[in-house]
C-alpha cells in the first residue's frame, strides 16, 4: 500500500509540474535558488580565503556570480550572492562550476561545513533568534507581520494586534525566558526527533513513517537560501498531533 501511494504521488507530481504547468503558463524559477548552499559555501571561501585560492578559479566563479555580489556574502542568507546569478552561463558550463565547488570543498572542508551550519542554525538550535536578514536593533526578521495589497489591515482588537506584532518582529520578546521555546523551530525539531526515537524503540513502524515524512520536508528547507519559520511550519502543526 505504501509503494502504491508513493507511485500515485509521483505520477501526480509529474502531471502537475508537466502538462498543468505548461497549460497554466508557469515558468521555471531561477536555478540559482536551488544552488543556495553551494553558492554560499563558495562565497564564504572566496571572501575568507581569497589569497589562498587559484586566481583562475576565482575569475571563473565570477563568470557565474558577479564579483560585487560575492563581496556581499552574508552567512545567514544567500539572497545577496544569488541575486544576479548568471543562469544561462551556468547551464552551458555546469561541469566547471561543480569542479570548482569540489576543489574548494576538499581544500577548505571546515569552511563549507561552517557555511552550512550557520545558514541553517535557526532550524536546529533551540536558542537561535531567527533574524537571517540581520535587520538590526530590536527588530528581527522572524516573521513579517503585515498585509499586502489588495488586502487591508483592520485592527479590531488593537491590543491583540500589538501582541502578535511584537511576537513576530521584536528581538526583546523572543529573548524572554522560556518564551523563545514556543517560537523556536529548533526546539520543535528536537522534540520531533525525541518522539521519533521513542516510536523506534517501541517499534511503531506506522508512526515512524509519519516522522520520516516530516523530517524529509524539513530536510528540503535546509537546502534553501535562508532559515525562515514559514518553510518549516509543519513542525509547529505536526508536533501536537505526534504528542497526542
Amino acid at each position: 500500500n505504501l509503494l502504491i501511494a508513493a507511485l500515485i504521488i509521483m505520477v501526480l507530481y509529474y502531471f502537475v509540474t508537466g502538462p498543468v504547468y505548461r497549460l497554466a503558463g508557469v515558468k521555471e524559477g531561477n536555478v540559482g535558488e536551488m544552488l543556495s548552499v553551494p553558492l554560499q559555501q563558495m562565497a564564504r571561501t572566496y571572501v575568507y580565503h581569497y589569497s589562498e585560492l587559484d586566481k583562475a578559479d576565482c575569475e571563473l566563479l565570477e563568470q557565474y556570480v558577479p564579483r560585487e555580489d560575492l563581496g556581499k556574502y552574508i552567512p545567514t542568507v544567500a539572497d545577496g550572492v544569488k541575486a544576479n546569478f548568471r543562469e544561462e552561463y551556468y547551464r552551458n558550463n555546469k561541469v566547471a562550476f561543480w569542479k570548482i565547488w569540489m576543489k574548494w570543498g576538499m581544500k577548505f572542508p571546515a569552511t563549507y561545513v561552517s557555511s552550512f551550519l550557520i545558514n541553517t542554525a535557526d532550524y536546529w538550535y533551540p536558542k537561535a533568534i531567527i533574524d537571517g536578514y540581520n535587520v538590526g536593533g530590536d527588530i528581527i526578521s522572524y516573521s513579517r507581520y503585515s498585509v499586502g495589497a489588495p488586502g487591508k489591515r483592520i485592527e479590531m482588537l488593537p491590543q491583540v494586534y500589538s501582541l502578535y506584532k511584537s511576537m513576530a518582529e521584536h528581538r526583546s520578546f523572543s529573548e524572554k525566558p522560556f518564551v523563545f521555546l514556543i517560537f523556536s523551530p529548533g526546539w520543535y525539531l528536537l522534540l520531533t526527533l525525541y518522539l521519533m526515537a521513542t516510536a523506534f524503540v517501541k517499534k511503531q513502524n506506522e508512526v515512524m513513517l509519519a516522522y520520516v515524512i516530516v523530517l524529509l520536508l524539513v530536510g528540503t528547507a535546509l537546502l534553501g537560501p535562508i532559515a525562515q519559520v514559514r518553510y518549516v511550519l509543519i513542525l509547529f502543526y505536526a508536533l501536537p498531533l505526534f504528542g497526542a
